[in-house]
């Protein structure tokens, strides 16, 4: 899924020098994983980052279509589970995070892992 369906970003509130690192990527040059956008990611900028006012949000979360006006959170702690099955997946690895995996195909990653209860996250179970 791409990112502009999951966030809203704000260019308003962006520091001039930083607004590249915010546009759209050419579709053409997306890789679709067909996985929920993980907003655990460790590629996921959080809100604040590179705001031009400090309590701005820069990207907010969009549920059904409509921003929502909640911030988006960024971690740093290291590759979210779904992170992990995407580097997995793209290689064609027969066993990732200690599962031998039969296929990639489709929502294989349902088979994997574990729903988190509030949200479109999933997660290992051995992590």
């Amino acid at each position: 899924m791409h990112p502009k369906t999951a966030s809203k970003v704000h260019f308003e509130y962006i520091d001039d020098d930083w607004h590249a690192q915010y546009e759209q990527m050419n579709l053409t040059d997306w890789i679709d994983q067909g996985t929920p956008y993980d907003t655990g990611s460790v590629m996921q900028y959080g809100s604040y980052g590179y705001a031009a006012y400090n309590y701005t949000p820069t990207m907010t979360y969009v549920e059904d279509g409509v921003d929502t006006g909640v911030p988006v959170e960024g971690q740093r702690d290291g590759a979210s589970s779904m992170d992990i099955w995407q580097i997995c997946k793209l290689y064609g690895c027969g066993k990732c995070n200690g599962f031998i995996i039969d296929s990639y195909d489709g929502d294989a990653y349902k088979n994997y892992m574990n729903k988190c209860t509030n949200a479109d996250r999933y997660y290992w179970s051995s992590r």
